[in-house]
This record gives C-alpha cells, structure tokens and sequence, in this order.
C-alpha cells in the first residue's frame, strides 16, 4: 500500500492573501453638533464632534496645520486625539453660555485647515424667537409663536421641528412632529394646551443638518438643534 503524501503550502498562498498599495487621497471628515438652548436667564451652546485628516497622496495620515474648529467666532481645540506627528479622531468638546435675549442670526462653522485641501465654511441660520419668553393665551384660544427665521440655504439637506406642552411640574402633556423647515409663526391648537391648568410651557425643538464636500477631500456634516421655552399662562 502506498503511503499518502503530504502537501504543504506557503501560508500566504493557502490564505489567499493579497498584498495591496497603502491607501491614498482619502478625504478628510469632519461633523460638528451643535446644540442652542434659549431658556432664561442664561442661554447654552455644546459643541461635540470629531475629525479624521484622511490620507495624502503618500499614504500618510494627514496633519493638520490647525486642529482648531470655530464655531460661532470661537476657537474650540481638539481635546482629544493621538499626537501631532500621526492625528487621528480629533475630538471636540466645548460649552458656553450666551444671552438668550440676543439676536443670534447666522451660525458658522469653519473647518479646520489641512494642508492641500480646501477647508469648507457651513453656515445655519436657525430661528430665533421675537418678542418675550413670558406669553399668556385665553382659555379655547390659540397661542402663536413667532419666530425670525431664514429660508433655508440650497446645502441644509434636513430639517425637521417638535413643539412639546409640559405642565408646570414638568409632565409632558401634548406633542406635535413635522419635517421641513419651522414656519416663522408656530400656532399651538387650545387641543394642545387644555391639559395646561393655570401655567406650564412650550418648547419648540428645531433640528437643521447641513452637508458639504469639496471634489471629495473634504466632507463636513454640521449639524444645529435649537430648543427654545416660552412659559405660559392661562387666563380665562
């Protein structure tokens, strides 16, 4: 009988693997939240968000000549990420307070600057309310809301807003969800409001994504949620 023999392969050749060329001209990517809230006295701002340089022509992560992401005309630096000499998942985090009683106008997003890629500047103009945060309405009556607002610009790709009735104590009572841009004067039905008793509020949440990329080297996401409050007072 004859022995059997026994076969041996180069491990690469059993595995099937492949050597490839290092990857190349990736685009960088940044997204940026972020998130206004209005309620008196104090208005905040959070910024959260991240970026990730790509890789240049040589294969090499990129470095960013400026880490650095303004938002609002502020300066907010990376506080996480890997060293100067290899970046990578630049991290942002930053909050602040503002007077809700302010106009706010247009919010703007610069990226950070890369070198050889052109850094885009997002820009969201969200709505802002007029007149005070203070607002009564009569029993079977409806409350509006008025509001300064921009037409949205060709890049904001979604927007969408929710209307919430909270008692005094807090306890949600009514909601109301719809897509596309807020109106610039929001009617909250007497339906909504009847499980107020004498006060409670109104938060309108407005949500606006914006997305832009520059001949693929450079995708930047820029996103803005604004919540604003009235509080409300029930006459009869």
């Amino acid at each position: 009988m004859r022995a059997p023999w026994l076969l041996m392969l180069p491990a690469a050749a059993a595995c099937g693997l492949e050597f490839s060329e290092p990857v190349v001209d990736t685009p960088a990517a940044l997204r940026v939240y972020l998130t206004l809230t209005d309620s008196a006295p104090v208005g905040s701002a959070q910024v959260s968000g991240f970026l990730w340089p790509g890789y240049g022509a040589d294969g090499a992560v990129r470095i960013p000549s400026d880490s650095s992401v303004r938002v609002m005309g502020r300066t907010i630096v990376p506080y996480m990420g890997l060293t100067t000499d290899a970046p990578s998942d630049i991290a942002y985090a930053e909050s602040w307070g503002f007077d809700p009683a302010a106009p706010l106008g247009r919010v703007e997003l610069e990226a950070p600057a890369i070198p050889g890629v052109a850094a885009p500047v997002l820009r969201v103009t969200p709505p802002w309310p007029l007149g005070p945060s203070d607002v009564t309405v009569s029993v079977d009556s409806t409350l509006r809301l008025d509001l300064a607002t921009e037409t949205a610009p060709a890049d904001t790709v979604f927007e969408h807003w929710e209307v919430y009735v909270l008692r005094e104590d807090g306890w949600p009572v009514a909601r109301l969800l719809a897509t596309g841009p807020v109106p610039s004067s929001v009617e909250v039905p007497w339906g909504m409001l009847s499980g107020l008793a004498a006060a409670g509020q109104v938060v309108l949440k407005v949500s606006q994504s914006v997305i832009a990329s520059r001949g693929g080297d450079y995708d930047v996401v820029f996103g803005v949620t604004t919540s604003h409050t009235w509080f409300v007072t029930v006459t009869p």
